[in-house]
């Protein structure tokens, strides 16, 4: 799982774009979702994810060697009054699946994607 940053510019905007508009539909047709809720510590943490393997209209798809989904993570907390939030964009070699990604966020786990 490789996180899009700055750096990489014309993809990044593609991929929030894309994944942007499918996350206000209700129904999200092209991609996989899931949203977790874990309360502990005196905070509540809501994660929601969305995840698609349509990558067809995306121009850089070709340069990432393996590139089977891409991913949105928005993460919410709740701290007494305090909500705080962020949304990540990211590049995976797996396929589409939302509970898988928002598992191994929730982990720590990461996987590595190498560029052409």
């Amino acid at each position: 799982m490789l996180a899009l940053k700055g750096n990489h510019g014309y993809l990044l905007g593609e991929v929030k774009t894309y994944l942007d508009a499918q996350s206000q539909k209700d129904a999200a047709f092209d991609c996989d979702y899931v949203e977790t809720t874990n309360v502990g510590y005196g905070r509540i943490e809501i994660r929601r994810v969305w995840s698609s393997e349509k990558l067809d209209w995306l121009s850089e798809a070709a340069e990432w060697l393996e590139l089977r989904s891409i991913c949105k993570v928005e993460s919410e907390r709740h701290l007494g009054e305090k909500v705080s939030g962020e949304a990540g964009y990211y590049l995976l070699l797996l396929p589409a699946n939302a509970a898988r990604v928002c598992d191994s966020l929730a982990l720590g786990v990461g996987y590595d994607v190498s560029r052409r």
